[in-house]
């Protein structure tokens, strides 16, 4: 059965009881949810099979270097670091998944819990996290950056209470798993500085999408290829076989979504996700400028978190009344549900039990 549809059915069940008995959305049952999706994340994430399509071999066949003093060559600093720790220990195989999905588990409930005051919003962020195709494979595909995204998160929430090392702090960190997790804080900062109405950034993205959609960006290959020769494995000929460059509908249709939703919010919510909205537009037009680069969907990642964060933020904001709060909340879980199964197969996370 695929991993999706055994979470989301038993999410979106368990907070429609709750929601059909009026039970109160405290603290101690948003933890409920919270607890309840992370171990199930860290025992589905764990318990893969070693030979899952995907990098989980290279993983761990840098921790058995790393236990024998092989070197590792090019790696994050953060992650190799994190492995040799971890090597003191000697863990199997096994217990290495698990430990990994763990930590990576802790950060996630850490972020959760301190960005999110309203107990609703917690709830909601930790269903849309379940229901979402892509966030398994930051457990096991890609699993530098799913430690890099929800640091980097807890930076850009540190600076925004305006805790200025605790903020440094966690972009450093964050950058030493993945450097281009930094895009995260970086964005809030420039939405903060930039003073430019919300039409511009609507203009800029039709630029993008234009431009993306005539495949001018694609004359950026060269430039970037000769700038990033470390990496020149993402311009190798492989890589353009094996991903699909130019323009995505699908993608840019899935991540056009909180821009929707946010027309539909109340004139207050909308002056109170202001900066959230145009961050989002700037990472929507760096993901759309990457669609003509293999691997683009790595750049998704980091714009499609973000919408869980806005989408979760809107709760309980919206100008429409559909019968409370309860059925908005639910349809849009159903709603982002559905997304994610039917985007699933583009991503390749439909691996069975």
């Amino acid at each position: 059965m695929q991993i999706f549809i055994p979470y989301y059915i038993s999410f979106f069940i368990l907070y429609m009881f709750i929601s059909a008995r009026k039970i109160k959305l405290s603290f101690g049952t948003a933890n409920v949810f919270l607890f309840l999706f992370l171990f199930l994340f860290v025992i589905l994430v764990g318990s893969r099979d070693f030979d899952l399509k995907g990098d989980t071999q290279t993983y761990l066949r840098v921790y058995y270097n790393i236990k024998h003093s092989i070197d590792v060559g090019r790696l994050e600093k953060g992650f190799v670091f994190l492995l040799k720790m971890l090597s003191f220990i000697e863990l199997t195989n096994r217990q290495l998944l698990y430990a990994l999905a763990s930590l990576q588990a802790f950060i996630w409930y850490f972020f959760i819990v301190y960005f999110f005051k309203d107990n609703r919003k917690k709830i909601l962020f930790v269903m849309l996290l379940a229901s979402s195709f892509f966030i398994y494979n930051t457990g096991t595909n890609v699993l530098r950056q799913g430690f890099a995204i929800p640091l980097a998160l807890l930076s850009m929430a540190f600076y925004i209470n305006k805790k200025w090392f605790l903020s440094l702090l966690f972009l450093g960190i964050a950058t030493s798993f993945h450097m281009t997790a930094a895009i995260i804080p970086l964005t809030y900062l420039l939405s903060q500085k930039l003073k430019f109405n919300l039409t511009f950034y609507f203009v800029i993205l039709i630029v993008f999408t234009i431009s993306s959609a005539a495949g001018l960006f694609e004359f950026f290959n060269d430039i970037f290829y000769s700038t990033f020769g470390d990496y020149d494995y993402l311009f190798s000929e492989s890589a353009f076989e094996a991903y699909r460059v130019g323009f995505r509908p699908d993608f840019w249709l899935f991540s056009l979504f909180p821009l929707v939703l946010y027309f539909f919010l109340s004139d207050d919510a909308k002056e109170n996700n202001l900066l959230f909205i145009k961050q989002y537009i700037l990472l929507f037009c760096g993901f759309i400028f990457l669609f003509s680069f293999p691997y683009s969907d790595r750049f998704g990642l980091y714009a499609w978190v973000m919408m869980l964060v806005l989408v979760s933020n809107f709760s309980c904001s919206y100008k429409i009344r559909m019968h409370g709060e309860d059925l908005i909340t639910a349809l849009l879980i159903l709603t982002y549900g559905l997304l994610g199964f039917f985007f699933s197969p583009l991503m390749q996370f439909n691996y069975y039990l």
